[in-house]
């Protein structure tokens, strides 16, 4: 080994003063303190950028059970050497011990009081925070207005209403609430105007030979006797009779008011007055002149039949020029106007004669049948007695046996009827039998 007292090569003092490199500075002149100011100029000084703040996730503690290497500071190894210099005597480093150090693992560290903890997850940054608070806020409040609407719905005022069948109460919610009406009986206001019910037509000819409804479209007289001519048409056994009833288009039967009007237009006002709405036409066939139309009027309870005949027998007697329109075809008025009287089987009638050849003979009388007063109207003498017949067989007020009401359907019967025996008259009539059929 080289005894040199100089090692490294240091110079003489005295032969190369100037090129011995300065003595290192004091222990205290290198003792300094560190701070972010330092470490900002000595970035710059190199070169470097100016630090930029960033999140960054902290690493694992690593096994403090394991030995470290420790970094050895140049400057402490260069003390360490126990080299003097002229101006500092050597230092001494303290011994570093040899005992192991204690183990710290992440699981057994707590921290302290006022020092933070160390996040174990990685992955959780300030963006993903606020995002979870924010849908935090937004569930909550979603969440108190469905239970705010809720609540409120079902907290509405209940009700408590009995129901009619029995004693038990049914539970509803009152929106809106029910309008309750008092049991208190209510007076029906009474109206001076009467109530007219809907007219029903009833026949008070039993057992026709047939039925038949004929609607009158206009009402006036020309479409009555174009109606009634049209069925007379038919070919029926003798002393045959067919019920008549007449409706409108809307087949609402034809009261005695328009009937009148329509034939009596003189004296229709008059006649309106005293005879119900109903009324019962027919024709007869008759065994000379073919078939004869006739037409039964009822009187009102309120009127006589005394007071009827005396008042309204000289208007119809008056009216001839009307009472001509009753017959089926066309007749002339009798150049000599004089009604005369006769009894048919017990009722007073009174006629004029149009025509003998075609047996056309204006008959009218008042008579009561069946609790009612009526006036019968014909246009031969032989309708005059089948009709009398007919009325006198009417059951007594209130029953309704075999008399027949307009319907839609037109029924008829194929029985003959028996003609009554006719009654002398002053013009020559021949007397047949059997069953004849005439056209008309």
């Amino acid at each position: 080994m080289d005894n040199n007292p100089n090692p490294y090569n240091f110079p003489d003092s005295q032969n190369q003063s100037s090129n011995v490199p300065p003595p290192p500075p004091s222990m205290d002149s290198q003792v300094g303190v560190r701070s972010m100011q330092s470490d900002l100029e000595s970035v710059k000084q190199s070169g470097g950028e100016a630090p930029q703040s960033q999140i960054i996730n902290a690493p694992e503690l690593p096994d403090m059970g394991q030995q470290q290497p420790v970094a050895q500071n140049p400057q402490t190894n260069f003390q360490s050497q126990n080299y003097a210099t002229p101006e500092t005597p050597a230092q001494q480093t303290p011994p570093v011990s040899s005992e192991p150090m204690p183990s710290f693992s992440q699981a057994s560290y707590q921290p302290s009081d006022g020092q933070p903890a160390l996040n174990s997850k990685p992955g959780l940054n300030l963006k993903t925070i606020l995002f979870i608070v924010l849908g935090l806020v937004v569930a909550g409040g979603i969440g108190y207005g469905a239970y705010y609407l809720v609540s409120g719905m079902s907290s509405s005022p209940q009700i408590s209403i009995p129901t009619a069948s029995n004693n038990t109460t049914s539970t509803l919610p009152l929106l809106p609430p029910p309008v309750t009406q008092t049991s208190t009986p209510t007076s029906t206001p009474v109206s001076n105007v009467p109530v007219i019910p809907p007219l029903v037509h009833q026949s008070l000819i039993l057992n026709p030979t047939k039925a038949q409804t004929l609607v009158i479209n206009p009402v006036d007289l020309p479409d009555f006797q174009s109606v009634v001519a049209s069925s007379s048409k038919e070919k029926m056994l003798v002393a045959s009779v067919k019920d008549l009833a007449f409706v409108d288009a809307s087949s609402t039967p034809i009261e005695s008011t328009q009937f009148l009007k329509s034939y009596f237009p003189v004296e229709s006002q008059m006649l309106s007055q005293v005879f119900d709405r109903d009324f019962t036409s027919w024709l007869y066939y008759d065994k000379t002149g073919g078939a004869k139309f006739g037409v039964v009027l009822k009187l009102k309870s309120s009127v006589s039949l005394d007071q009827a005949s005396s008042s309204l027998g000289s208007i119809l007697e008056n009216g001839y020029s009307d009472v001509k329109n009753l017959f089926v075809s066309t007749t002339t008025v009798p150049s000599k106007i004089e009604f005369k009287g006769g009894i048919i089987s017990g009722v007073s009638v009174r006629y004029l004669v149009y025509d003998l050849k075609t047996a056309k003979v204006f008959e009218y009388a008042w008579m009561t049948a069946g609790g009612n007063n009526y006036l019968v109207m014909a246009t031969s003498y032989n309708q005059m007695a089948d009709i009398i017949k007919r009325l006198k067989a009417l059951p007594a007020q209130n029953q309704s046996t075999g008399i027949t009401t307009t319907t839609s359907t037109i029924t008829s019967t194929t029985t003959p009827i028996v003609p009554p025996p006719v009654p002398p008259v002053t013009s020559p009539t021949t007397t047949t039998t059997g069953t004849t059929t005439i056209n008309p």
